[in-house]
């Protein structure tokens, strides 16, 4: 099992749906926090929303799975209407794995700018990975320092 990510992605809007179809992908799960909106935030871009509303209605199932707090992810996009899950607990894959369940493992897709957290979850889950680039700030002394040895492990193509 390679550790490595399925896709290099430089921000969550290569994301599409042409791609989407291409890759057989029927659930996208992304990850929240500097992935799809900035870290610690509650406010979803509208071009994100529209982005995801695309998806859905060719018919991908879009789902978030964060490890930010339940309620803060609840509000930023339950109120959009999109499914979303905070304290995912990611790496570990029980959280997520109950929603999988009814796809085949290379029918899902899990999209998130952390190795350790996102692409560790997906490979672990046995589902395809997508690394995206960070967006926004999100630099405490601890993301700095995953960040470093993401450099080190992760071998961008």
């Amino acid at each position: 099992m390679s550790l490595q990510p399925d896709f290099f992605l430089n921000r969550i809007e290569d994301i599409t749906p042409d791609f989407l179809r291409e890759q057989g992908i029927r659930l996208l799960i992304l990850d929240a926090d500097a992935t799809l909106i900035q870290a610690h935030d509650n406010k979803i871009l509208p071009e994100r929303i529209r982005l995801i509303e695309t998806i859905r209605e060719a018919g991908v199932r879009v789902m978030v799975g964060s490890n930010g707090k339940t309620h803060r992810i609840e509000t930023a996009f339950g109120k959009h209407k999109i499914e979303a899950y905070g304290y995912s607990l990611k790496p570990l894959p029980f959280r997520l794995h109950k929603h999988i369940k009814g796809y085949k493992k290379q029918e899902v897709l899990l999209a998130g700018d952390q190795f350790f957290t996102d692409i560790l979850c997906a490979k672990l889950l046995g589902i395809r990975s997508a690394m995206v680039e960070p967006y926004g700030t999100d630099e405490g002394f601890l993301i700095g320092f995953r960040r470093g040895l993401e450099k080190i492990i992760v071998k961008r193509k």
